[in-house]
């Protein structure tokens, strides 16, 4: 198009017409080549952009067929295992007695919060015994100054201390909550789940402020 317009100029510009009307046809020419060549460039810019469209539709959906897909519904599994009913037996078993809510004397009932340890020590059971006494501490303050809870630290290695492995059967550092009637133990409980939990500070209190209120006396 604008080869023809081009070559109509040319004739005009040969052509007897006054200058003045040679120059007016030549610039409506002109106005009319410029609009003819921005409408092009807008067609190209157009074609460009819903071509580049395409291209990045057909990436985002190759890579969402490759993200793994959540499900709506989720399934939880929520069956128990055989080795999973043994371990909580095991758990259950031998570690300790129900407490004496009733029957013993009151006044002269007291509970004990041990922590028991070796003299080699790993962070762990060192993480374990200062959880443990934050948790009596801020939970039972009140008790502890009145006397009916105590807390006591106690390494089985040093001399005497020897019989609370076996009173208590002991195979690793523990702590150990015992209610006492004078200078006998008529219950105690190993809260051995604090190995799981020193990691989960929040539970590791939780579990320790539950298991005393059992043997503390309202």
């Amino acid at each position: 198009m604008t080869n023809r317009m081009t070559f109509g100029v040319e004739r005009i510009m040969r052509s007897d017409m006054p200058l003045a009307r040679v120059l007016l046809i030549v610039t409506g020419f002109a106005v009319l080549v410029a609009g003819c060549e921005r409408t092009s460039q807008k067609e190209t810019r157009d074609s460009a952009r819903v071509a580049n469209s395409q291209v990045a539709g057909e990436s985002a959906d190759a890579t969402d067929s490759t993200m793994p897909q959540r499900s709506a519904n989720p399934q939880v599994n929520t069956s128990t295992t055989s080795a999973d009913a043994a371990k909580a037996s095991e758990t259950t078993a031998g570690s300790g007695s129900e407490p004496d809510m009733g029957e013993s004397d009151a006044s002269n009932t007291k509970v004990i919060a041990y922590y028991f340890h070796r003299t080699v020590r790993c962070p762990t059971c060192l993480s374990i015994e200062q959880q443990a006494h934050e948790a009596v501490e801020t939970a039972y303050s009140e008790e502890l100054n009145s006397g009916k809870l105590e807390w006591h630290a106690v390494n089985i290695e040093e001399e005497g201390n020897e019989h609370f492995e076996s009173d208590f059967d002991l195979s690793t550092s523990s702590l150990v909550i015992v209610q006492m009637n004078g200078d006998e133990v008529i219950a105690w409980k190993n809260l051995e789940r604090v190995w799981e939990l020193v990691e989960d500070p929040l539970g590791f209190q939780e579990y320790v402020w539950n298991e005393l209120m059992e043997y503390l006396p309202g």
